[in-house]
Parts: structure tokens; sequence; C-alpha cells
């Protein structure tokens, strides 16, 4: 796993919507200071967000203890290192408080429910990265949770499933994934957070085609019932189904390597790996 290193500089003089009250000044340097270190897991494929291609996120920290210092940043990467949007610190009580951050950023402003889509068409691999959903939800007690530097870790986890069909080399066309439902909820107010199907209508997707002969695209978690992978081959149409209900867990890459076994079926097991 590749980490990110993300230091946030708080000025002498904090300009941000808080207000201080009798609080002392922050002085960039001292313990008060925010600091972050992000890492991100390695995809399965070059699709999706790794710590190479990540460039932004989203960050909320939110205080119930002293809501002034409850803070929405958007972080962007600068060469090898990253900047926040605005400056933040810790309480003089180092309180603990609710963290979310998310990939790719979607104006986060607050501990909300997000709306999780995956396309129903994959164009380009671009079309895969995008439709990742990187996130981090943790209660995190600064004086107890931080790194030995004294950094807030931010451990964003892959909140979908990656599939992919290996045909082996085969000559394939017209390949559909039929039977998932293509969007989802996310309430950052819990945790740990996930991501549910929020309808119950099924959608066919038609996977992006990797340089490498090999179909892939983005299933938000769920338990499909009726899954079912077509596609064309010599000029027959090809089906394959699995046994019984599949599974789609968060964070995991499906891999189904598919053969025909007679005109109009297919053969195939799904391998499942960590992200």
């Amino acid at each position: 796993m590749k980490k990110l290193i993300l230091t946030i500089a708080v000025g002498a003089a904090m300009t941000s919507c808080s207000s201080y009250m009798d609080e002392e000044p922050v002085v960039a340097g001292i313990p008060d200071e925010i600091k972050i270190e992000v890492s991100v897991a390695d995809a399965a494929s070059r699709a999706g967000y790794t710590s190479a291609n990540l460039d932004k996120i989203d960050l909320v920290i939110f205080n119930n203890v002293n809501p002034d210092f409850s803070y929405s940043a958007v972080c962007s990467k600068v060469g090898m290192s990253w900047m926040a949007d605005k400056s933040m610190a810790w309480d003089q009580a180092r309180s603990t408080v609710s963290v979310a951050a998310v990939a790719p950023s979607r104006g986060l402003s607050s501990l909300s429910t997000l709306s999780i889509s995956v396309p129903a068409f994959y164009g380009a691999e671009s079309d895969v990265k995008n439709a990742d959903f990187l996130l981090m939800r943790r209660d995190i007690d600064p004086k107890a949770d931080l790194t030995a530097d004294g950094k807030l870790p931010i451990s964003l986890s892959h909140m979908l499933s990656k599939f992919t069909i290996d045909f082996g080399g085969a000559e394939v066309s017209s390949v559909k994934v039929e039977g998932t439902v293509l969007t989802g909820k996310c309430n950052l107010r819990r945790e740990p957070a996930t991501v549910e199907v929020s309808d119950d209508m099924p959608l066919a997707i038609a996977p992006f085609k990797t340089a490498r002969g090999t179909y892939e695209c983005m299933i938000v978690p769920q338990t499909a019932a009726k899954l079912t992978v077509t596609f064309r081959a010599g000029g027959h149409k090809y089906r394959w189904t699995p046994s019984g209900e599949v599974t789609f867990a968060p964070n995991t890459a499906y891999t189904l390597p598919l053969s025909v076994s007679a005109v109009g079926e297919a053969k195939g097991q799904m391998r499942k790996a960590r992200y």
C-alpha cells in the first residue's frame, strides 16, 4: 500500500469560518496543527483510483464538543504534496471528532447521505476510474489515534466492487452484464458507513474493453439473484449464469474467466480478491 502525505499548515491568525472565542491563537508548528496522512489501497488493475492517480479528496471533520473546530475542506495534490483549501486545527481539549474523507471529490460539506451510482455504459478506461468510490468514515481521538508523528490517519477504502470478465483472448462482442442495481446510498452519519442499493430495479451494463481484451465495470455492493453475462462470438449469442446468487462485496475485485462450452452456453467460475 502506497501512502500519500498531506500536510495542512495553519497560519498564526486563522481566517476560517471558526470563531475562537477565548482560545489562544494557533501558530504553525505547534501541536494543535492538523496534519494528515492519506493511504489508498492499490486497485486490482490499472482502472480505478490508486495512490498514484488520486489528485483530490473531500474531507469533513465534525467536532461535536466544540463545533467551532469543525471543518469541510477540499484537499488537492500539487506535485508530490497535498494542499487544503483552508486552515484547520484541533481544539485545545483534543476532543474526539467524526471524520469522513471521500474520493473522487464531490463537494462534500457535511456528514450527509451520499447518492452513489455506476454507469450503464463504459466507453473509456477513465469511466471505470471515475465510477470508483473511496471512503474513510471514522471517529478519531487525537489524543490516542494519531500516527507516531502526530498526523491524522486517512485510510481510504474502495467501497464498490470491480467486475472483470476474461475471455482468454477470444474475439467477442456485445458483452453485457445483467441483473445488478446501479444506484446506492451511503450514510456518513454512521460508523462504519456502507454503500447499500437504493432500489430494486436491475439494469444492464456494457463494460469497458481493456487493451488486454478483458471487460471491466464497477458494481454497487449487493447480492444479485439473477446475474447474467451475455456476449456474441463466432456469429452466435452466448449466455453465462451462475448456479445461485452472487454477492458483490465492497473493496473486492471479481474475475470471471469465460469459455464457450456449447452453442449458446458459456462456462466459468468467478474468483475474488481484495481490491
